[in-house]
């Protein structure tokens, strides 16, 4: 769907681990923040944990974990990476995860919403609760896929879930 607001948040997603849904998300905050001179948030919620704290050598005070207790205080969790772009790190564990309630995320994507003009999210292969809550917020989704007719199948799985269950 399109959305009438300027700003933009895009997720990448799959239902399959090592698809290259980071390299994908690092490949378009890259594009928007250089190419574009947009201000772009790079996140992740890969709560596995993910690549950002060796990608972007974060320190673990700076993650997602925090920023979402302290949304308005966004700007301190951020790591920024060059002039148009901050990234924030995903969660320890996926327990942590788990826990974030809607209106946690809801507010920290708002206030997002305030400073940047795109928020690219980097996703986990696991569908729940939060990943959920993100999808609905988003502009774009991009679901990345193998070209392999298992891989296929699941995403139309993903896909038909997402729109019966989830009404997207």
């Amino acid at each position: 769907f399109m959305s009438n607001r300027k700003e933009k948040i895009i997720t990448v997603t799959s239902n399959k681990g090592g698809s290259g849904k980071t390299t994908i998300s690092l490949c378009m905050s890259m594009y928007f923040s250089c190419r574009k001179n947009k201000k772009t948030l790079f996140m992740e919620l890969d709560s596995s944990p993910g690549d950002f704290a060796v990608l972007f050598e974060t320190v673990p005070e700076n993650s997602i974990e925090i920023a979402l207790k302290f949304p308005d205080k966004l700007s301190t969790y951020v790591k920024k990476v060059n002039n148009n772009l901050d990234v924030i790190k995903g969660f320890s564990s996926p327990l942590t995860a788990e826990e974030v309630e809607t209106d946690e995320i809801i507010n920290l994507l708002n206030n997002a919403l305030k400073k940047y003009e795109i928020i690219i999210i980097d996703t986990q292969n696991v569908l729940n609760g939060l990943i959920i809550d993100v999808l609905k917020k988003t502009d774009y989704i991009f679901l990345i896929s193998e070209l392999e007719i298992e891989s296929l199948y699941r995403n139309l799985e993903f896909l038909s879930l997402l729109k019966n269950k989830f009404l997207f």
